[in-house]
């Protein structure tokens, strides 16, 4: 697929920071898919669970949060705009209207995107063959975490990629077919409007006929990506991706 590097996603960046900076503490807290409290990601606990493990490697992180671990951060490989960047591909998105606190709480951006009218959407973070990724000390024992909210019901597909494959799995109810691939779902979370956390273990994406993290890292490809389908408007609420070893 073409990637496109979007003046307009540059600029939803920051309209993205403004529109969140001026909303209230008093919006409702986030949720944690955390159900019987032990940090595995599965129902209600507090979500500072996210933030006791060790050996981070940060994707999408507010600044706030990551002075909260910055001495656990192995390796910050957030968009900057200048050695990773967020790609729209064929203008498949357009901006979203982002309200309330983040995730962890915090009034500040996250990513929002809204799905066009092209009949697909992708997105992906790369480091656009100007700096290195290096995750070959990431091991099956590590977690895959992000955080997503949503009043739609669609499932979207999230990915991680090594440099020369990427592996995808399908977070909603229904299956996603991409391509004319079917995948079922691996997980879902509550429509409600407020953040869910979900963990995946490294497992799921590692191992024969999946990811592979080089020694010597990659260069080119997508760190992380999503497909959202082609209903036009559904909404991609995104925020604290990353790896980690959980406490």
């Amino acid at each position: 697929m073409k990637k496109q590097n979007l003046l307009l996603l540059l600029l939803s960046v920051f309209f993205v920071g403004v529109l969140v900076t001026s909303c209230g503490k008093d919006s409702p807290a986030p949720k944690d898919d955390d159900k019987d409290q032990d940090g595995d990601g599965n129902g209600n606990g507090s979500n500072a669970v996210y933030l006791q493990g060790s050996d981070y490697y940060l994707i999408s992180m507010d600044e706030i949060t990551k002075a909260k671990i910055e001495s656990k951060v192995t390796e910050d490989y957030r968009v900057d705009e200048a050695n990773r960047f967020l790609y729209v591909w064929d203008n498949t998105y357009v901006a979203g209207n982002p309200t309330g606190p983040n995730s962890f709480g915090e009034v500040e951006a996250w990513t929002s995107l809204v799905v066009g009218g092209l009949g697909w959407s992708g997105m992906g973070i790369s480091p656009g063959g100007v700096s290195t990724v290096d995750l070959s000390n990431v091991t099956p024992q590590h977690t895959f975490h992000f955080a997503i909210k949503s009043k739609d019901n669609a499932t979207h597909m999230i990915g991680l990629g090594d440099g020369t494959n990427n592996f995808r799995l399908a977070i909603g109810a229904a299956p996603f077919v991409d391509n004319g691939t079917t995948f079922q779902p691996y997980a879902n979370f509550d429509r409600d409007g407020e953040w869910h956390h979900i963990e995946i273990p490294m497992s799921a994406f590692m191992g024969t006929g999946k990811l592979n993290f080089r020694e010597d890292g990659f260069t080119t490809d997508n760190l992380f990506s999503v497909l959202s389908g082609g209903t036009a408007g559904t909404t991609l609420d995104i925020d604290a991706v990353f790896i980690y070893k959980k406490k």
